[in-house]
């Protein structure tokens, strides 16, 4: 990691922002894909009311984007200046949490939008609607998030860095969210 662009906490810093607000961008595309194209054939349940999918401000959305930013940055003064080898790590560690949440998330967007794409290019080959229960979409999402979580400890095990183990604690974190709300 020494020789990492990751290393300069400026540029760190400039990317967590840019996936943050690549989150924005890509999250209002995935949502207009999602209704002019996809919805025609799959429909997913709604969450319940009050659980973490309900609507929120849109200003309180940005915050919640830019946010991780910040923490980030102070974790990384922190860091700077105590000089403490250990805090640089656990600073390194929350880098690679913070990055990889945002990479899941707008990967995530990413392919709403592919799927939508080839919706409306191969639409003869569909007929029908799929309903797609909250729950069943729920454990759908725990399964790429336990692949994608084997995945990064596999890299941890072979780059023993912090910002491996924070890149790897991201999906399980995910992970085990996703099952404590398949639960309720």
């Amino acid at each position: 990691m020494q020789y990492s662009v990751l290393s300069y906490p400026i540029i760190s810093i400039i990317l967590l922002l840019v996936l943050s607000l690549g989150d924005l961008v890509l999250g209002y595309f995935a949502k207009k894909s999602y209704e002019r194209y996809t919805s025609n054939f799959i429909v997913y349940e709604a969450a319940p009311s009050g659980s973490p999918g309900a609507k929120e401000n849109e200003l309180t959305r940005i915050g919640l984007k830019l946010l991780p930013v910040l923490v980030v940055f102070l974790i990384w003064l922190i860091a700077a200046s105590s000089g403490i080898v250990a805090s640089m790590r656990l600073y390194h560690a929350i880098l690679g949490f913070a990055l990889t949440i945002y990479l899941i998330i707008d990967l995530r967007y990413l392919e709403t939008i592919l799927i939508g794409d080839l919706v409306k290019n191969r639409k003869e080959l569909l007929s029908g609607r799929l309903l797609i229960g909250h729950g069943f979409s729920l454990g759908q999402s725990a399964i790429q998030l336990f692949t994608l979580t084997v995945i990064l400890f596999t890299v941890f095990l072979f780059a023993w860095e912090p910002f491996s183990l924070g890149a790897a604690l991201a999906p399980l974190s995910l992970l085990i969210r996703n099952l404590v709300l398949l639960k309720s």
